[in-house]
């Protein structure tokens, strides 16, 4: 039994093997005494698939994102590893879930490894998932502009904002 990676192959003489399955190989003799050699291939193919969009912004009314790689394949047979990029060259562990929530602006990338016959075979995610961080001051407007006096106890204001958050609260 031999197992490789996808994009990997086996050479028996001159035949070369890229899928799993049940290979034989004959090999005539010239005194009737053929031989059969067989090749038991399994190909492990895991695919890092992310499904979401491949921006995504951190706001004051939405502080988290959640990245999904939950249509990896072959599913429950992987081992999860999402990365952020934090410099050129370098990158942190961000999660080991198959799913991972964020509040931390950068450049995501999805990791997936499967293991089977002794080898472990990687795959990633083909574009980065940039997460933002939206900084702009909320601005928060009240109107009318009315004035209490002894007489006038309260007024009614609206709010206009550039934002979406609430309940408001004045004190």
């Amino acid at each position: 039994d031999t197992t490789i990676c996808s994009g990997q192959s086996v050479s028996i003489g001159s035949e070369t093997f890229s899928t799993s399955g049940v290979h034989r190989v004959f090999y005539p003799f010239a005194a009737g005494c053929d031989s059969v050699v067989e090749l038991r291939l399994t190909v492990l193919d895991p695919q890092a698939i992310y499904t979401g969009p491949d921006t995504l912004s951190l706001s004051c009314a939405q502080p988290t994102v959640r990245l999904d790689g939950t249509a990896s394949q072959p599913q429950g047979a992987l081992s999860f590893r999402w990365e952020r990029r934090v410099g050129l060259f370098q990158v942190e562990i961000a999660g080991f879930d198959s799913a991972l929530v964020t509040n931390i602006p950068g450049v995501y990338f999805l990791q997936v490894a499967q293991a089977g016959g002794g080898k472990v075979c990687a795959a990633r995610n083909s574009s980065p998932i940039t997460v933002l961080a939206d900084t702009a001051t909320p601005a928060v407007a009240l109107y009318p502009a009315d004035t209490l006096t002894c007489n006038r106890l309260s007024v009614a204001l609206s709010v206009d904002s550039n934002v979406t958050v609430g309940p408001y609260g004045y004190s």
